[in-house]
C-alpha cells in the first residue's frame, strides 16, 4: 500500500543548491555573482545581464534553451526566490524542486556551466516506488475518468468534444473492445482531466477543501503542470533513461498533492475508484506496464500523435485566416474599383474602408499568432523526437554489449565514447577508479562525458585517496625527478569530485608528511656534508685511530642488506683484510685514501630530491581551488 505521508523535506539543502546553481550560472554568462548571498540578489545579477545584453534571447542562446524555455526558466528562478524571501508555504518544497530541475536541464544543455546539483542517488527501492507511482497515476486517471462519465457513449461524446474526432478514432483503433480509454496514453489522460471544460465541471470539487495544488495562482493550471512532469519522468522510466534524485523526489510530491485528495474522496464514499488499489505492483507487472508503454512509443509515440493532432487543427485555423485576408482584399479591389460610387458616397466608403482596414489588421495579427503556434508545435516535436529516442540499454544490445559493469569500463578505457553515453544514459553507475586510463591518456572526451554524470558517481571512502595517489607521479626518463605537471582533465576532476573538507585534510595531510620528510632528509644531507674534512686531515684522524678501525671491521658484517656508504666500503674491505691475513699498514692507508676521498667528491648518500613535495603540492592546490 502506498504511503500518503507528506514527502521528506530538505527545503534548506535544495536552496543552497539552487543558490550555488544561479551563481554558476551568472558566471557562465559573465557576470559576477560575488557578494550576493540571496537568490534574490543572484537574479538581480541574471537581470543586470539581461539588460545589458537588451533581451532574454542571447542568454537563452547561452544557456542553451529557446524563448519558451527561458520564460519558464525566469519563472522557476523567481518563484524560487518567492519561497526563499517569503513566508513558509505548503508548496515551497516542490518550487524549490522544479527549480533544480530546471538547473539540471540547463547544465544537460552547456556542461561548461558548471552547475552541480548533488543529491544522494536514488536506490533500487526508490525507483520502483516511482514505477509504482506512475503506473497507479495513469490507472487512476483512467478510472476517475471513466466513473465520471460511466456510459460509454456518454464517454465517447465527451471526448469528441474535448479533444475532437481524429484523436477518439486514434485511441478506439488500439483500444479495448467497451473501453476507450484503454487506448489513451498518459498525455491524452492529462490533458482530458485538466481540460478547461472538464475539470471545473467534473473534478474540481474533489481537490478544493484540501491545502494541495497550490504552485501555480489556480489549481487546475497547477495539475495540467504536474501531470506534464509526470509524463516525462515516466518516458524516461520507460526507456531506462537516467532520473534524477530531483525528478524522483518531484514524483514524490507530485503523487502525494495529486492522489491524496482522491483517496479522501474514495474514504469519504464521494469516490468510487480507489487510488490505494492501484499502486501494489509486482516486478513483473511493473516490467509488462513499461514495456507496452515503451512499445507504444515504437509504434507510433503518444506525443508525437498529439503534436500531429494540434498541427491539424492549426491548419484549419490558418485557412480559416487566409481566406478572410482574401475575402477582406477582395473587398478593397471592389470598393476602389467602384470609384464614381465612391465619389458619390464618400463619407461611409472612408468608414467601410476603416473598418476593412481593422479588419485586415486584426487577420493579419492572427497569422502572425499561428506562425507562433506552429513555431511552438515544431520546438515541442523536436523535444518528443528526443524523448522518444531508442532505449540506451536496446541499443548497447544490438550493439553487442551487455549491460555489464566490466563492459562500461572497458568502453571507458577503450575511450568509446558513444557506448560510454548510452551506458550513462541508461543510468550506470561510475567510480573514480574508473577514470585512471582515460586520464593517464589525455582522453578528454571520455572524461568529459564522465564529469556530465555526477549523479551517478558511486562514491567511496578510499576513492579520492587513490586518485591522488594516482596523480602523484615523475616524469618519466627524467634525471633528477621531476614532479608530473598536472593535466587540465585532472585538476577538474579533483576540484569536482575531490574538495570535500576530508579529501582536502587527506591531501594536506599527505603534502605535510612528504614536506617534513624532505626537510628533515635535507638536514641530514647539510650535516653531513659539513662533517667532511679535506683529505689529508681525514687520512690522519683514521691512521690515528688504527686500532679502533681495525676493531670496527672485525665487527662487520659483510651479508647484512642495506644502503652501501663509504664507511661501509671502507670496513667491508678492512674485513676482507683481516679474514684472509693480507692486510698490512699500506693496504690499510690505501684504504683509508680512497674512504676519505670518497667522502670529498661524492654526495651523502641520502635523497633529498623534492618531486613528491612538488607533486603533493600541485594536489592539495587543485583540491583547494
Amino acid at each position: 500500500m502506498p504511503d500518503h505521508a507528506e514527502p521528506q523535506g530538505r527545503l534548506p539543502a535544495y536552496l543552497d543548491i539552487g543558490r550555488a546553481g544561479l551563481a554558476a550560472i551568472v558566471r557562465h554568462l559573465g557576470g559576477d555573482p560575488g557578494g550576493a548571498t540571496t537568490l534574490a540578489q543572484l537574479f538581480e545579477r541574471l537581470d543586470a545581464r539581461r539588460m545589458e545584453a537588451g533581451s532574454w534571447d542571447p542568454l537563452a542562446q547561452a544557456l542553451g534553451l529557446d524563448a519558451q524555455e527561458m520564460e519558464d526558466f525566469t519563472k522557476a528562478a523567481r518563484r524560487a526566490v518567492r519561497v526563499e524571501a517569503g513566508p513558509p508555504a505548503a508548496s515551497d518544497e516542490v518550487a524549490a524542486l522544479r527549480w533544480l530541475n530546471w538547473l539540471e536541464r540547463v547544465q544537460e544543455k552547456q556542461p561548461a556551466a558548471g552547475i552541480a546539483v548533488q543529491l544522494p542517488p536514488p536506490g533500487e527501492r526508490a525507483l520502483r516506488t516511482g514505477q509504482q507511482q506512475v503506473r497507479a497515476l495513469e490507472l487512476i486517471l483512467r478510472g476517475v475518468i471513466g466513473e465520471t462519465h460511466g456510459d460509454q457513449q456518454r464517454l465517447l461524446a465527451r471526448l469528441r468534444e474535448l479533444s475532437g474526432d481524429a484523436a477518439v478514432e486514434r485511441w478506439l483503433a488500439v483500444a479495448d473492445p467497451g473501453d476507450v480509454l484503454s487506448g489513451t496514453m498518459f498525455s491524452d489522460l492529462g490533458r482530458i482531466f485538466a481540460h478547461k471544460r472538464e475539470y471545473p465541471q467534473h473534478y474540481a470539487a474533489l481537490f478544493a477543501e484540501t491545502p494541495f495544488l497550490s504552485l501555480l495562482k489556480d489549481k487546475r493550471g497547477t495539475l495540467a503542470a504536474f501531470l506534464e512532469d509526470v509524463r516525462d519522468i515516466r518516458n524516461r522510466l520507460a526507456h531506462h533513461k537516467r532520473v534524477t534524485p530531483v525528478q524522483i523526489a518531484l514524483l514524490g510530491h507530485y503523487y502525494h498533492e495529486v492522489v491524496k485528495p482522491l483517496q479522501d474522496a474514495h474514504d469519504d464514499g464521494v469516490l468510487g475508484v480507489n487510488p490505494d488499489g492501484y499502486f501494489d505492483a509486482s516486478k513483473e507487472e511493473l516490467e509488462r506496464h513499461f514495456q507496452r508503454v515503451a512499445d507504444n512509443f515504437a509504434r507510433l509515440g503518444e506525443d508525437v500523435q498529439a503534436v500531429r493532432d494540434d498541427v491539424a487543427a492549426l491548419d484549419g485555423k490558418v485557412e480559416e485566416v487566409r481566406k478572410t485576408v482574401e475575402r477582406t482584399g477582395e473587398d478593397v479591389r471592389t470598393v476602389r474599383a467602384d470609384t464614381s460610387w465612391l465619389r458619390r458616397h464618400q463619407r461611409w466608403i472612408g468608414l467601410g474602408v476603416l473598418a476593412l482596414g481593422a479588419a485586415s489588421l486584426f487577420t493579419l495579427r492572427s497569422t502572425e499568432s499561428m506562425r507562433g503556434s506552429v513555431t511552438s508545435i515544431d520546438r515541442k516535436m523536436d523535444t518528443v523526437k528526443k524523448e522518444v529516442s531508442a532505449d540506451p540499454r536496446k541499443e548497447l544490445a544490438n550493439n553487442g554489449v551487455a549491460w555489464k559493469e566490466s563492459e562500461f569500463i572497458g568502453a571507458i578505457s577503450r575511450g568509446d565514447t558513444r557506448n560510454v553515453a548510452l551506458f550513462l544514459a541508461g543510468g550506470m553507475r561510475w567510480q573514480l577508479g574508473y577514470t585512471g586510463k582515460v586520464l593517464e591518456q589525455g582522453d578528454s572526451k571520455t572524461v568529459a562525458l564522465l564529469m556530465e554524470h555526477p549523479e551517478l558517481l558511486a562514491r567511496e571512502d578510499s576513492d579520492c585517496a587513490q586518485a591522488m595517489g594516482r596523480a602523484r607521479r615523475w616524469v618519466p626518463g627524467s634525471s633528477p625527478l621531476q614532479a608530473q605537471q598536472l593535466s587540465g582533465d585532472e585538476q577538474r576532476m579533483l576540484q569536482r569530485f575531490c574538495s570535500r573538507p576530508q579529501d582536502i585534510a587527506y591531501a594536506t595531510k599527505q603534502y605535510e608528511s612528504e614536506l617534513k620528510s624532505h626537510r628533515e632528509a635535507r638536514a641530514e644531507y647539510d650535516r653531513q656534508k659539513a662533517a667532511v674534512k679535506p683529505v689529508p686531515q681525514c687520512e690522519a684522524a683514521e691512521m690515528n685511530r688504527e686500532g679502533a678501525l681495525i676493531n670496527e671491521a672485525g665487527g662487520f658484517n659483510p651479508m647484512r642488506r642495506g644502503t652501501s656508504t663509504p664507511r661501509d666500503e671502507l670496513l667491508g674491505e678492512v674485513y676482507v683484510g683481516i679474514s684472509t691475513g693480507l692486510l698490512d699498514r699500506n693496504k690499510l692507508r690505501a684504504a683509508v685514501h680512497k674512504y676519505c676521498t670518497d667522502l670529498v667528491e661524492k654526495e651523502p648518500n641520502i635523497d633529498i630530491n623534492d618531486w613528491s613535495v612538488r607533486a603533493n603540492e600541485q594536489i592539495l592546490k587543485a583540491v583547494k581551488s
